[in-house]
């Protein structure tokens, strides 16, 4: 073979060659008109060009379409941006390579620079730190990668064959492997007696809005966060309502603030009136836009600073608050000075009797041996409190509690006279002084000393009692045994008559902020009653779970060990927990008329309680019921209500809780074995509402998180992790990291996709799989001009305090047009492709991009 001939091996035309990728844009009519008439060279430094530049794309992501979730913006950019030096070095390196010169350098040239010019300097600028904000970066890389895969056809052609690379293969997928299968759905988390009903009232659902679900279920949940997480989440269910993708969910799942957005959709569309213009699809009402948002949206937003009112309501709350102040100081002061009563007195008759004071040490050494001798009889159980455990820790403390009672009296009492001699004030005002003052001292080292704060609240309780005790010691002291007689009487005397008539659920804040939700955000017929929880109609309505805590710090059930609550959920069919057990809905209604579905809403969102799920402690329950923070409820469990109607009215099983519940939240020791249970704030517990999809093996959860969590540590999540697995075995895969804050101080996305692996009885490997979209309040810098001049004004956006209840009209579109933003990037192209200009989508199918183009989280 010649020389010539070996360089070159086949000649013919562009025009040609070329026929055979007709389908190839960039090699369309304009490049043969260009090129058409060229000689195709088929040599060796074409051919060898081609293979070295083919090696490059194909090896690179200038043609593999990487899932959502993998590589970063920035170094696909700079991959693209190093092809045009590889393909100078390859020329160079390759002379006479005039074929494969026109094919690369047209490709390079006539489209790849254009993008390459557009974003290199944006990126330089930060406009690429978003994740979400990628989305057209993306869309346009897709369409790079698009004409560098036709390159690569051509110069595989130029090569000497066809392509056989297929860059699909590479693209991650989080489907489901060999070992795992979709989550089956479990009505009422598998309880038998209400399965059914749940299941049919679902049923109905999908049937009005022609879904069909087969065996899985889809979840909706909205966490706690007072008004923020509900305007936050009314926006990104207004995101979701365009892309009529409401209809496809089966359950919503609300906590606290989340509730306010769920209940007023419950209430609104579980009507039996509805007419055929409400609904959850994008064409009716609420989420029916036409020149602007629907006045039933409208309407939230006018009513969003709920508990704002007038001056004569004001009043009104001040005075019902300090009737609650009133009969918690008179009940806790009554027992304090019944205690200073029967000190003075005793040390009077100690004194008397002339009573040596070593015999005191008595008591310790018979509490000694008499637990000896129980013990051996009895066999007695750490932890078991009883008769017993009463009078041997009477018998042993008493003695120490009366020494170190007299040493405080006889201290302060020094301190009050030196105070008193320099102001001539009396030993009762000294003493209120100096008490003050302490109290003062503490309470500011308390503010400050944040790691020292459950000691130093414990101390300031403690000296509180103290002075108050020592107050009334000193009155008693120096008066007649009639006088303190008298006290006394009178104290009982008002303890007596508070004790039968007081309702300890209308001396708390509970009824106010119940009323105030429901002129807010429940939907009432004109001349309708407000709904009970188990009115709801199911055919038009998600399926409402209402997500509260059920408080037991009391309880001696093993599994509240640590927990101090239970997860307590209002259905239409069930409600309960399951320390608790459930029962019919209905049932919890009659033994407690007033409760509603406002009443739900409100529980779930009394956040300010004496006693507080995991947050629980003492002694801030003592402070709190003292000065009547209290929005929680006592509500009848209809379970230890007797058949016998006529027993029904004793005492024990009286209409409303009295007193003896308020003396269990100065004490922080409810449990669920009481005729009524206490009940507060979902998220006391858990407060993203996820718990009860999770229990019902939803295939397809969608979790709005608008907590308060400025330094994204996830709180409410991890949470969720921890509870799930301990009480179901369920665990939760997630990757976070995009979420957590940037030196910038913003996130990088507003969402992550995790999995969710339900066991089986299967073995250990086996799991019913099911996914979590979770999308969390939070700013990636891409939000609009609107956003970004609110947070100049407002820094703590968009995390201000739950305790804020009072948005303005800026805040309230802040927060919504916000979760509006969040909701459209949950449909970029870049992750659900196709489906994007293809409404309406189903939940499916939505879904199934995700799990396509997010790569398991981890590997099981």
């Amino acid at each position: 073979m010649t020389e010539n001939s070996m360089k070159s091996l086949k000649t013919s035309t562009f025009r040609l060659e070329m026929a055979q990728l007709s389908d190839a844009s960039v090699f369309g009519s304009e490049f043969i008109e260009l090129y058409g008439d060229q000689v195709w060279t088929q040599d060796i430094p074409n051919t060898a060009a081609a293979h070295q530049f083919r090696t490059e794309l194909i090896s690179r992501i200038a043609t593999n379409r990487l899932s959502y979730g993998s590589g970063t913006e920035k170094r696909a950019l700079e991959s693209i941006v190093e092809l045009f030096e590889k393909a100078r070095k390859i020329t160079a390196d390759n002379i006479g390579c005039g074929t494969f010169e026109i094919l690369v350098w047209h490709t390079l040239n006539s489209v790849v620079r254009q993008f390459t010019a557009k974003w290199h300097p944006l990126s330089n600028s930060g406009a690429l730190d978003a994740l979400d904000s990628s989305d057209i970066f993306r869309a346009e890389l897709y369409g790079i990668q698009s004409t560098l895969r036709e390159l690569e056809r051509g110069l595989a052609l130029l090569e000497g064959g066809a392509s056989s690379y297929d860059p699909a293969v590479g693209v991650a997928n989080g489907g489901a492997s060999g070992h795992l299968q979709g989550a089956l759905w479990r009505p009422a988390g598998g309880l038998a007696t209400f399965a059914d009903l749940e299941r049919n009232a679902v049923e109905e659902r999908r049937k009005t809005y022609k879904v069909t679900h087969e065996d899985w279920a889809a979840g909706l949940a909205i966490s706690g966060g007072g008004i923020r997480s509900a305007t936050f989440s009314l926006g990104v269910l207004a995101a979701l309502a365009r892309r009529n993708l409401l209809p496809e969910f089966d359950y919503l799942s609300t906590v606290s603030g989340g509730g306010y957005t769920g209940c007023f959709l419950t209430s609104l569309l579980g009507r039996g009136d509805l007419s055929p213009s409400e609904g959850l699809r994008s064409n009716q009402l609420p989420f029916k836009r036409n020149e602007q948002e629907s006045e039933l949206l409208m309407g939230v937003r006018q009513r969003a600073s709920f508990l704002s009112a007038g001056f004569i309501e004001r009043l009104l709350l001040v005075m019902r608050s300090s009737y609650g102040v009133f009969v918690n100081v008179v009940l806790i002061f009554s027992a304090i000075a019944a205690f200073a009563a029967m000190e003075v007195a005793l040390r009077l008759g100690f004194e008397s009797a002339h009573i040596p004071t070593w015999l005191a040490w008595i008591f310790p050494l018979a509490s000694v041996c008499l637990l000896g001798v129980v013990a051996t009889k009895e066999r007695l159980q750490l932890g078991e409190l009883n008769a017993w455990h009463l009078i041997l820790g009477t018998l042993f403390f008493a003695p120490l509690v009366w020494i170190a009672l007299r040493s405080f009296h006889d201290g302060i009492s020094k301190i009050t006279d030196t105070f008193g001699g320099y102001l001539g004030l009396s030993g009762l005002t000294s003493s209120l002084l100096v008490g003050s003052i302490a109290i003062s001292l503490l309470g500011g080292t308390l503010a400050v000393q944040a790691r020292a704060r459950s000691l130093m609240a414990a101390i300031v309780t403690v000296v509180f009692l103290l002075f108050v005790e020592h107050s009334f010691f000193i009155v008693f002291g120096s008066q007649s045994v009639f006088k303190t007689g008298c006290v006394l009487a009178a104290c009982a005397a008002v303890v007596l008559l508070l004790w039968s008539v007081t309702n300890v659920n209308a001396t708390s804040l509970y009824r106010y902020y119940r009323s105030k939700l429901a002129t807010a955000f429940i939907y009432v017929s004109p001349g309708a009653m407000p709904p009970k929880v188990s009115e709801i109609a199911p055919g038009n309505s998600l399926y409402p779970i209402i997500n509260c805590a059920l408080n037991a710090p009391g309880s001696e059930d093993p599994r509240m060990r640590g927990r101090l609550a239970d997860v307590f959920s209002f259905t239409p069919h069930m409600t309960g927990s399951t320390v608790l057990g459930h029962s019919v809905t209905r049932d919890w209604e009659r033994w407690n008329p007033t409760f509603d579905l406002a009443s739900a809403m409100a529980l779930s969102g009394a956040a300010v309680s004496p006693q507080m799920g995991l947050s629980t402690s003492k002694h801030g329950s003592f402070w709190l019921t003292l000065f009547n923070a209290r929005l929680h409820a006592w509500l009848r469990n209809p379970d230890l209500v007797p058949k016998d109607e006529q027993s029904d009215k004793s005492k024990w099983y009286r209409r409303s809780p009295g007193l003896g519940y308020l003396v269990r939240e100065f004490m922080g020791n409810a449990d669920e074995k009481l005729p009524y249970v206490n009940i507060s704030d979902g998220g006391h517990i858990e407060n993203l509402g996820i718990y009860e999809l999770l229990r019902r093996r939803c295939r397809y959860i969608v979790a709005i998180d608008g907590e308060a969590d400025p330094r994204m540590t996830f709180h409410a999540l991890t949470n969720l992790q921890r509870l799930a697995y301990i009480d179901m075995g369920i665990q939760i895969d997630a990757d976070l990291d995009e979420l957590r804050l940037q030196e910038t101080g913003f996130s990088r996305s507003h969402f992550r996709f995790c999995r969710i692996r339900y066991p089986t009885d299967q073995g250990v490997d086996c799991w019913e799989v099911g996914y979590l979209l979770y999308v969390k309040l939070s700013l990636t810098g891409n939000e609009g001009e609107f956003l970004r001049r609110y947070r100049l004004d407002e820094p703590t956006f968009p995390h201000h305090s739950t305790a804020d209840q009072f948005f303005t009209e800026t805040q309230f579109e802040a927060y919504r047009s916000l979760g509006e933003h969040v909701g459209d990037k949950l449909f970029m192209e870049a992750i659900i492709e196709d489906l994007a200009n293809k409404p309406p989508i189903g939940v499916q199918e939505w879904m199934g991009k995700y799990i396509k183009n997010f790569p398991p989280a981890f590997a099981i």
